[in-house]
C-alpha cells in the first residue's frame, strides 16, 4: 500500500531559521541585542548608506581649510613673495600685474634732436610737453590715509601729521619719492633751468633699488661691429598695473596748501599766502629731529 505525501512550502524568508518562526525571531532578536553591543555605530552598512553626504562633507571642510590657509598664511600672496611691504599698505588691493615691455628706444637721435618715435615726453629738453607729463605723473604724490590704512607700524608715532579737519593723516608713497627723485636727477642735467638738490636724492635711489632689486637676467651678446660683448635689455618685466595705483592715490590725494588743513603746532600754517613755503614730501631729516605731542622733539 502505498502512503500519500502533502508537500509543505517552507516560507521564503526563513532560510535559515528552520521551520519555527516564533523561535527564529527570539534567536534573531537575541543576536541583534549582543551585536548592538559590539558593533561601532559606523558599522560598513552605515557609511554605505550615507556616503554621499559623508563626501559632501569633507569636500565642504577641505574648501574652508584652503581658504584659511589662503587669507592667513603670507606666502599665499604673490604681492607678499616679489615685495613684503605690500602686505601691509592700503594699497593691496590695487596691486595688479601684467606682462610689460619698457620702452627702450633712444631718446635723442645721431643729430641730437629727439627721437620722434618715444611713447612719453619724461625725458630730453624743458618743454611744456615735458612739464605737462611729470605734473600730470606727479599729481597725486600727497594723500590722507585714515588710523587704520595708517597701520600698527606707525601708530604709536604721535609726531606723524594729522590733518586738520579731522579727515585722516598726511602721508606718501615710496614709490612717487622714487619718480620725485628722478625727475631731480632730470632737474640736475639741466641745473641752469631748475633747481639742482640732488645728492639726497642719489643715496635713496641706490637704497631703493638695492631694497626692491629687479631679478630680471640681461644676457650678453657678441655683435658684429665691435669687439666687445654687450648687454641690451630686452625690457621684458612683470609690472604691476600703474593706472590702478594712480587711480588710487587720485582717490585719496589732497591739496597739502589748501588754508587751515595743515597747522604746525609751533609755526602755525607751513605754506603762508605770501608764496614763501617750506619742505614738502620726504626729504632728509632736520636735526631738530621730530616734533612729539607734548612738545618734546627726538628722532
Amino acid at each position: 500500500m502505498m502512503l500519500a505525501y502533502t508537500r509543505v512550502d517552507q516560507p521564503p524568508d526563513d532560510d535559515e531559521k528552520g521551520y519555527f518562526p516564533d523561535e527564529a525571531a527570539e534567536e534573531e532578536g537575541f543576536l541583534n541585542a549582543t551585536q548592538s553591543r559590539r558593533e561601532p555605530f559606523w558599522k560598513p552598512s552605515w557609511v554605505r548608506d550615507h556616503w554621499r553626504s559623508i563626501t559632501i562633507h569633507l569636500i565642504i571642510l577641505s574648501l574652508n581649510i584652503l581658504l584659511v590657509l589662503f587669507y592667513h598664511i603670507p606666502w599665499s600672496n604673490s604681492g607678499y613673495i616679489r615685495y613684503p611691504d605690500i602686505t601691509t599698505s592700503p594699497l593691496r588691493d590695487a596691486i595688479v600685474y601684467r606682462p610689460q615691455v619698457f620702452e627702450t628706444l633712444a631718446i635723442y637721435r645721431h643729430d641730437g634732436t629727439l627721437n620722434p618715435h618715444k611713447t612719453n615726453a619724461y625725458n630730453g629738453p624743458p618743454r611744456p610737453e615735458l612739464e605737462g607729463a611729470w605734473d600730470k605723473l606727479m599729481n597725486n604724490t600727497n594723500i590722507r590715509v585714515t588710523q587704520d590704512q595708517l597701520g600698527e607700524e606707525f601708530a604709536a608715532q604721535d609726531s606723524i601729521v594729522e590733518l586738520n579737519d579731522g579727515s585722516g593723516y598726511y602721508v606718501t608713497v615710496s614709490a612717487y619719492h622714487g619718480l620725485h627723485c628722478v625727475q631731480r636727477l632730470h632737474h640736475y642735467m639741466y641745473a641752469d633751468h631748475y633747481y639742482p638738490g640732488i645728492k639726497h636724492c642719489l643715496d635713496w635711489l641706490r637704497q631703493y633699488v638695492q631694497c626692491h632689486p629687479d631679478l630680471s637676467l640681461i644676457p650678453s651678446h657678441w655683435i658684429t661691429d665691435a669687439p666687445g660683448p654687450v648687454a641690451p635689455d630686452d625690457g621684458h618685466r612683470q609690472c604691476v598695473v600703474w593706472e590702478k595705483i594712480e587711480q588710487w592715490m587720485a582717490e585719496h590725494s589732497f591739496d597739502p596748501h589748501e588754508h587751515g588743513l595743515l597747522v604746525h603746532p609751533i609755526f602755525g600754517n607751513p605754506y603762508p599766502e605770501n608764496g614763501t613755503s617750506h619742505n614738502l614730501g620726504a626729504v632728509e631729516l632736520g636735526s631738530g629731529g621730530f616734533l612729539h605731542k607734548g612738545g618734546h622733539s627726538g628722532r
